[in-house]
Parts: structure tokens; C-alpha cells; sequence
């Protein structure tokens, strides 16, 4: 499958605003403004590509694979506009954004993922450990 490439426009909203700007049918509750902290600034356009792998990748592989490629790392802001601009993406499919981890209530670093499918969109976290997988 091709990798889906897609522009986003973010202007520097607060976590909790985009949060509730995305309609989400369940989000994680520990999605705050204080743990994801975005700072006020100018509308920014950026490129999203989406790297899809045929497996289960490992954060190291998806980082070695932005490399390779030549592809800035994403910001959890990132995450969040996806989530608002572009709402079906998250129903093709599960999408992590591997942006510098958070550490999450329980202690583990954790990033921000979409999923969903035709019913229901989510926002959540996901842990960032060795092999990955859903916190």
C-alpha cells in the first residue's frame, strides 16, 4: 500500500480545545493540557506522511524508517490536528504518532494514537517501549 501524504494547518490551540475540536467517541482522559502543552503561535502548514508497515514495527524501526526517508519527526500537536482536519483518516486504521514520548500517569512513555472505524473514532495513548502496544 502507497503512503498517504496530507497537509495540516495548526495554529498553536491548547490540547484540551483540539481534543474537543476532534469529536472523538472515546479519548483518553489523561490528554491534558498540561501533559501535552502547546504553545500559542502563527497557523504553521505542515506535511504529514503516513508510513505504514507490514508488521508491527518497534519504535527504533519507525525512527530508523523517518530517517531513511528523510522525514521530520512528528509533535504531539501533530497528533491532535490530524485528529481535527482530517477525521476518516483514523478509520483506515490504527495511526501512532512516534513524536518524543510523554510520561503517562503510570509511569511509562507513552505517544499519541487515532483509531476508529466506520462507528466510532478513539484518541489515546500508546506505549513507547521496546515492541510498542496500547496503554
Amino acid at each position: 500500500m502507497d503512503d498517504v501524504v496530507f497537509k495540516i494547518t495548526c495554529d498553536g490551540e491548547k490540547a484540551s480545545k483540539l481534543k474537543e475540536m476532534g469529536q472523538y467517541d472515546w479519548s483518553s482522559k489523561s490528554i491534558t493540557d498540561e501533559r501535552f502543552p502547546i504553545r500559542p503561535h502563527q497557523p504553521t502548514v505542515r506535511q504529514i506522511e503516513l508510513v505504514e508497515f507490514d508488521h508491527g514495527p518497534s519504535p527504533r524501526e519507525v525512527l530508523d524508517k523517518f530517517k531513511e526517508l528523510g522525514l521530520t519527526r512528528p509533535v504531539y500537536e501533530d497528533a491532535l490536528c490530524v485528529g481535527v482536519q482530517h477525521k476518516d483518516e483514523q478509520r483506515k486504521g490504527l495511526i501512532v504518532f512516534f513524536h518524543e514520548p510523554v510520561l503517562s500517569p503510570r509511569g511509562v512513555r507513552d505517544v499519541l494514537a487515532l483509531d476508529g472505524d466506520a462507528s466510532n473514532r478513539d484518541l489515546y495513548l500508546y506505549w513507547f517501549g521496546d515492541e510498542g502496544g496500547q496503554a
